[in-house]
């Protein structure tokens, strides 16, 4: 998908127009008139200035009808040779761009389609949960064009991250990728008087505690998403898109993606 802000395509069409009235202009009509050396300096600019907006936009076929037209140009040419290559170049833009699609992104999301994740999530996060960094980067793409379900099931995958860790730092045994067998263990640890417990409790308890409430919703939201009946709207995915990312930068501020913990 090429991206573009609707300025440019403003700026092609914007910029044939001025191609059009100064090949008017420079034919004046006469017909033994030829191209001098400002005459086709002027059509050159114009022909460059079209040639790198339309390659910006990906309309390749027209791209090369102006640099067939830019070959033509050069003094001692007669008008009604370029005047034939600009309208093959108006031609073929009227039916390249028929057969584009262009979407819009309001600006109250288009900052979310370039954002980079590691700036997004922050350096810790970054450094110790960098398997993250491409669902977050798909979710802000997937919220910035409107796919807000989409959007929420990135985001749940990145909470896998934290559920795999923790069970690294308990120590537990899951079977087939069934995260249900991190929370057993949990609860099994947990429900232990405090003096039976494992050491990891006695050095991050409280962190481990809060950590597991929060990947126990992560979960159910997870989950939610797995079913046809559930769908997100943009008001919720936006709070998803705070309270995720919060989500994980206070995971990784005591512990990475391989469970150990900091």
């Amino acid at each position: 998908m090429n991206k573009f802000s609707a300025e440019e395509f403003y700026k092609l069409g914007e910029m044939f127009q001025r191609i059009l009235i100064t090949e008017r202009e420079i034919r004046k009509d006469t017909p033994d008139y030829v191209f001098g050396e400002s005459d086709a300096d002027a059509m050159l600019k114009l022909f460059d200035n079209a040639l790198d907006l339309a390659s910006s936009i990906g309309l390749k076929i027209t791209a090369k009808w102006l640099l067939d037209a830019r070959a033509a140009t050069k003094v001692d040419a007669k008008p009604e040779i370029i005047g034939q290559h600009v309208w093959g170049i108006k031609k073929t833009l009227e039916k390249e761009m028929d057969g584009q699609l262009f979407l819009y992104v309001p600006s109250t999301r288009a900052e979310f389609y370039d954002k980079d994740p590691a700036v997004f999530l922050g350096d810790k996060c970054r450094d110790n949960f960098a398997s993250v960094l491409p669902e977050i980067d798909e979710a802000m793409k997937c919220y910035a064009v409107g796919r807000y379900t989409a959007c929420a099931f990135h985001l749940m995958r990145a909470t896998e991250a934290g559920t795999k860790a923790l069970g690294e730092a308990i120590g537990a045994k899951v079977r087939n990728n069934n995260w249900g067998d991190v929370f057993k263990e949990y609860d099994r640890q947990l429900a232990l008087p405090p003096a039976a417990r494992p050491a990891h409790w006695s050095t991050h308890g409280e962190f481990l505690e809060n950590i597991a409430a929060n990947l126990r919703g992560a979960k159910t939201l997870r989950n939610s998403v797995a079913h046809l009946d559930e769908s997100y709207t943009e008001e919720r995915a936006a709070k998803l898109m705070v309270l995720i990312p919060e989500f994980l930068r206070q995971l990784a501020e005591k512990m990475d993606e391989k469970g150990n913990l900091l």
